[in-house]
């Protein structure tokens, strides 16, 4: 146990040539560990360069020698480190003039202006004429510069989108009853749009909002964030300030991944930094991960419960959120009208929101779908798209209103977008096979529309439609007028009857909406002739039937028609004159 302690002891103590060393011999011993540290830093060793100024410091501390280390940390950008050892310099040697021209660069790299400025200044001070020293100085006043036209930029740009929840954060006061605010200012230019605009789409209310920057608008972020660049590159590269100028700028831009990037490299680094950390969580939360930003603001409020902007934030998520609920509560109760004005209320919220508002154009579509207003419902889906190309529900959306609006091939194309996003997914493979059905049906005839119903038309509905058109082109109608006008009205006629023939057989119908040519339909089925076309008697007993049979002549409300038997009925053909009844109504 002695033997032990003796040896530590030996191991604390110093070589007996080093204690016994005079200040001139540690003085000389230091000066070579110097020249030793000189060429290492020559050679861009700069870690053993360290160590070595290092040991020269430890055994006689000059202001040299920790001017030379600052040096060697400044190569390996280690700026606050370097900063110290310039300021022990100057402390050792006010004269020392190197140690200013090093420390202006380290203030300024790390962004510490305003103290750079004053350093450079007390060296300015000391060496009126020194070139290096004055180049630092007139460098800031630059980058000064640079940041207040940057900040110009970003300001303008942000606070017209509120791209920082600047509207919420710093609101603007109320006006007062004769100062125009932004809804009440006339447009005249615009005013002819206005009368131009869909009936349909007035009375939603459904308000143009800008959800993207305007190119002229993207083009001074861009600028900007060129000019940032430049700087964190030469000459500010480890100011956490100008760090958060960046993530600013990207979340501007819309460039929500780019500032999550961002500032997570810097949180790395600098994990209590609670402004980073509220950058992140402003793109966490225009990202679509609301839970992980309220998560962070949460972090930040439990170590500064008084932190205003961060409250303020907290509350606008959460309310958010809730208006969302709000309209997906009155679409899962069916309240369709109320939902779309919730829906709308929710985009005002946070316009440059874009995978968030694209979840509520998404949902705002598929209302319009419901209520068959297929141009709204397109409009809407596209926008999802735009916003969030990787969308696949939106895609889904814009699928049916295209449908709704017969413009198939679109709606093929769409199909095929969608399932690149997700090639392996049945159900995408399934609505392809479907647009291509749906396609193919557009170019043969289309039995719902000859009978003016919707394809999701019941059987009750199918049948009115059959009655109504069957009316309204049955030949005898057309008996005294020309003969090109009864050809058409007995084709139309015949037309009615096939579709309805179609339609009415549940088998044939399924078959039908499976893309099944109408000339494979025909053969073998009752109503049609040996040619595939149907046999207008059999149109005659089926209307019969609807309304009671032939021998329902003299109800009330019925109008008695012969199917043959006079040149004008049919244009000669003959049906052995049948008689049949059918309602007007």
């Amino acid at each position: 146990m002695a033997q032990d302690e003796e040896t530590m002891d030996v191991d604390d103590q110093q070589p007996p040539e080093e204690e016994n060393e005079t200040d001139e011999q540690r003085e000389q011993r230091a000066l070579k560990l110097k020249a030793e540290g000189n060429k290492k830093y020559s050679a861009k060793n700069y870690r053993e360069a360290i160590d070595l100024y290092t040991q020269a410091i430890d055994t006689f501390p000059q202001a040299a020698f920790y001017g030379n280390r600052a040096a060697a940390l400044i190569q390996s950008y280690k700026f606050k480190e370097a900063l110290e050892d310039c300021l022990s310099a100057v402390k050792l040697d006010p004269n020392f003039r190197k140690a200013y021209i090093r420390g202006t660069k380290c203030y300024t790299q790390l962004g510490q202006l305003d103290d750079a400025l004053k350093f450079a200044q007390t060296g300015l001070d000391k060496f009126p004429n020194d070139k290096d020293i004055k180049q630092g100085y007139d460098r800031i006043g630059i980058i000064k510069n640079k940041l207040n036209r940057i900040e110009e930029k970003l300001t303008v740009v942000s606070k017209k989108y509120s791209s920082l929840f600047e509207g919420i954060l710093n609101p603007k006061p109320t006006p007062s009853e004769d100062t125009p605010t932004e809804e009440g200012v006339k447009d005249d230019d615009n005013d002819e749009d206005m009368k131009d605009q869909d009936e349909k789409e007035k009375d939603y209310d459904l308000p143009k909002l800008n959800h993207r920057l305007s190119k002229e608008d993207e083009k001074e972020v861009d600028i900007a964030i060129s000019m940032i660049n430049s700087l964190l590159s030469n000459d500010v590269s480890q100011s956490v300030e100008m760090k958060c100028i960046n993530i600013k700028a990207l979340i501007i831009k819309q460039n929500y991944d780019g500032a999550l990037s961002q500032a997570t490299n810097v949180l790395r680094w600098n994990k209590n930094n609670s402004e980073v950390t509220k950058l992140r969580a402003i793109a966490l939360f225009r990202n679509g991960s609301t839970d992980s930003a309220i998560k962070h603001l949460q972090q930040i409020l439990r170590k500064d419960p008084d932190n205003k902007d961060v409250k303020v934030l907290f509350k606008t998520f959460k309310s958010i959120g809730r208006a969302k609920e709000a309209g997906n509560k009155a679409f899962k109760s069916n309240d369709l009208d109320e939902a779309i004005v919730k829906y709308t209320e929710c985009l005002k919220l946070d316009p440059t929101n874009l995978k968030f508002n694209s979840v509520l154009y998404s949902n705002r579509a598929a209302i319009f779908l419901k209520k068959k207003k297929w141009q709204l419902a397109y409009d809407d889906a596209t926008i999802a798209v735009d916003m969030d190309p990787a969308y696949i529900k939106a895609y889904g959306r814009r699928i049916q209103s295209l449908y709704g609006l017969e413009r198939y091939d679109e709606a093929v194309g769409d199909a095929e977008k969608a399932l690149r996003l997700d090639p392996s997914s049945n159900d995408l493979k399934q609505q392809l096979r479907q647009a291509k059905i749906e396609l193919k049906k557009s170019k043969q005839k289309n039995y719902y529309k000859i009978l003016g119903v919707e394809k999701d038309a019941t059987e009750k509905e199918i049948k009115k439609g059959f009655r109504k058109m069957a009316m309204k082109w049955h030949p005898d109608k057309f008996a005294s007028e020309g003969e090109e006008e009864q050809k058409k009205a007995e084709e139309k006629f015949k037309e009615i009857g096939e579709a309805y023939e179609v339609l009415k057989d549940p088998k044939m119908k399924q078959r039908y909406d499976a893309g099944v040519d109408p000339e494979n339909l025909k053969g073998g089925m009752p109503g049609f002739g040996m040619g595939g076309g149907v046999d207008i008697s059999h149109i005659f007993d089926l209307l019969g039937g609807m309304g009671g049979g032939g021998g329902m002549g003299g109800h009330p409300g019925f109008q008695h028609f012969s199917s043959g038997g006079h040149g004008g009925g049919h244009g000669g053909h003959g049906h052995g004159g049948q008689n049949f009844t059918f309602r007007f109504g």
